[in-house]
């Protein structure tokens, strides 16, 4: 595969992971043959190749603090971001600049094929991160809303299995049994992105 794994990466099934995949699956065979595609963590550089840093991290994660210094971004022809509240985060706290060495690829995703659906008086949401981003405060709301509306179901896909680090699960674990215990609320932990999107049509 033209882009590299690392010791984090390869067991992990996130979005940014699945897209680095899935574009390589696309590229024509030899097309990346003199790139190196570095995602998220710099192990090797090889100056041989056309060196190009898709950052899939943020920019206070330690893995990331060697932009702030311009010899190592120096090291880079491309600094590749997912978007850009990212880019603008890394050019505020590591200094990286607003250059033309730098672009943003917003992250995509497969479309999904138009489906008729039979609706009913049932509202369902659904929350497919992992928890620290905001569960503990969806799942507050959630249960005011639900002493309102009874017709309302909150599906929780949530889990940091989906990069292999289950033991980060445990601190969370009074807030998945509050929603495990909750009749309008489904936890699913984690789950193929397969079965995430037919929850999702």
């Amino acid at each position: 595969m033209p882009f590299e794994e690392n010791e984090i990466s390869k067991n992990s099934q996130g979005g940014t992971e699945s897209v680095k995949r899935g574009l390589a699956e696309r590229l024509p065979p030899g097309l990346a043959d003199d790139f190196q595609i570095i995602c998220s963590r710099v192990r090797d550089i090889d100056e041989e190749k056309i060196r190009i840093y898709w950052l899939h991290d943020l920019p206070d994660d330690p893995e990331t603090n060697h932009l702030k210094e311009e010899s190592s971004r120096n090291r880079f022809h491309k600094l590749v971001f997912c978007g850009n509240w990212q880019y603008s985060r890394f050019q505020l706290l590591t200094g990286v600049p607003y250059d033309d060495k730098s672009i943003v690829i917003d992250t995509p995703i497969d479309p999904f094929p138009t489906v008729k659906k039979e609706f009913d008086d049932k509202i369902r949401l659904i929350y497919t991160s992992t928890p620290q981003r905001g569960l503990n405060i969806l799942v507050a709301v959630f249960e005011k809303l639900a002493e309102r509306y009874p017709n309302i179901h909150l599906d929780v896909f949530s889990s940091f299995k989906i990069y292999g680090w289950e033991d980060a699960d445990k601190q969370f674990e009074p807030l998945y049994e509050k929603i495990r215990n909750h009749p309008q609320m489904t936890y699913h932990g984690f789950a193929p992105n397969e079965v995430v999107r037919e929850h999702l049509l």
